[in-house]
């Protein structure tokens, strides 16, 4: 979390089974059937899965090399009634953008007028050598921020790692309870300790090692596309 620069206390971050079971307790604890979640155009397939399970309506915005564009994301506000979007900032699934401080902070802007709730999904943002700022910082009684470890360390390590504002907590604790009964001990303390021996930073090295390498045989048969060092997607 001090990485990525998110500072909250202990009492507003929650260890989930994983990122995607983040989404479904944030989803169905603080969102009901009809609600509209902005996301942008191509988005994480599995949400999409989530959402339709729930009847909770996506609302597409058109975005450019940096993900959603700010006057539209707006102008859909003063249209219809959205409460809230999800967002994946860093190495983008299925896009691959990675989203300026600049671009965040012009949306923290519209996410704080209109009163929206903010998803962001950093799965991928230990790609980063030097992250900027998160969204959080600029809108942090609006934003829930998930790390996941099963990209960045290891697949099987189901540990997510769920910031959420003080309003929203004990929601959040009632609906992790419901849906889980408890995260599995061994996984959180296997997670904690790779993390303070200073294993994880070793692996998550490798992985971006590896990740450049492949990015390097992407180009060589697809320059005009390979346009990011590190991501997953193009």
């Amino acid at each position: 979390m001090a990485h990525f620069s998110i500072d909250v206390s202990q009492s507003n971050i929650a260890i989930t089974a994983g990122a995607q079971n983040a989404l479904a307790i944030l989803l169905l604890t603080l969102f009901r059937p009809g609600d509209k979640i902005a996301t942008d155009h191509y988005t994480y397939a599995n949400f999409i899965e989530l959402a339709n399970l729930m009847q909770i309506r996506l609302v597409p915005i058109s975005g450019d090399k940096e993900g959603i564009l700010p006057d539209v994301l707006e102008n859909h506000c003063r249209l219809q009634q959205l409460n809230g979007i999800y967002l994946v900032p860093n190495y983008h699934n299925p896009t691959g953008h990675i989203m300026s401080q600049s671009r965040k902070e012009a949306l923290a802007a519209i996410i704080r007028k209109y009163q929206l709730l903010a998803i962001k999904d950093d799965i991928y943002g230990f790609l980063l050598e030097k992250p900027t700022l998160p969204l959080a910082h600029f809108a942090p009684d609006h934003t829930c921020y998930i790390c996941s470890l099963s990209k960045s360390i290891c697949s099987g390590l189901r540990i997510a790692y769920l910031t959420f504002p003080t309003r929203f907590a004990a929601d959040i604790r009632r609906g992790i309870y419901n849906v889980n009964v408890k995260t599995a001990s061994l996984n959180s303390e296997t997670a904690g300790e790779l993390i303070y021996s200073g294993t994880a930073q070793k692996i998550i090295q490798q992985k971006r090692i590896e990740a450049a390498a492949r990015s390097e045989i992407c180009k060589s048969y697809f320059p005009e596309i390979a346009a990011q060092t590190l991501g997953f997607s193009l």
